[in-house]
């Protein structure tokens, strides 16, 4: 008398073993994509974040500032007096690939994040005198940032102007 007995055969292990091993290298490397993928578009996310507040911090100061000096030929940097009565500067470290601010001759700290390369960043400085003999001033900044090592070699361009409270000292 034959017994049937119920189970899988090696052949059958072996082919659902196969199916299921190929299934998996399809699958892993589109896996690793998604996860460099998703480590560059955070990148972009921080390096965006951390120029846009570096932007809105320096276009709050030049808005409510006053004896702008004249600008420099390379345009790396901007200096004048803040609401406090500080002396200001901002200027691009073209060898650290950052951004500082300094007050008054102290130590400068940089604005922008360290996983931030700065390319480039100047600030343009249109003057005018109105026919009512006021002066006009808009600073245009001009920002160009890749995201930090290892990440794909994407970069961004930011600009603004800002065109500071109309006094009759503006312009020094």
């Amino acid at each position: 008398m034959k017994t049937h007995e119920k189970g899988t055969t090696l052949v059958e292990l072996i082919v659902s073993i196969t199916l299921f091993l190929t299934v998996i290298s399809i699958m892993v490397p589109t896996l690793f994509t998604t996860i460099r993928m998703q480590r560059n578009i955070n990148g972009l996310v921080r390096m965006h974040n951390s120029l846009s507040y570096s932007m809105e911090y320096i276009a709050k100061e030049i808005r409510t500032g006053k004896k702008f000096q004249p600008q420099s030929p390379d345009k790396s940097f901007i200096r004048f007096t803040n609401y406090h009565n500080e002396d200001v500067t901002y200027q691009f470290d073209s060898v650290r690939h950052t951004l500082t601010r300094q007050i008054a001759g102290q130590n400068s700290f940089a604005l922008v994040s360290s996983d931030v390369k700065l390319n480039d960043f100047q600030f343009w400085i249109n003057n005018k005198n109105l026919a009512n003999e006021e002066k006009q001033l808009s600073v245009v900044i001009l920002a160009n940032a890749s995201p930090a090592e290892g990440l794909t070699d994407v970069s961004t361009q930011f600009q603004t102007t800002v065109t500071p409270l109309l006094r009759s000292d503006i312009i020094q």
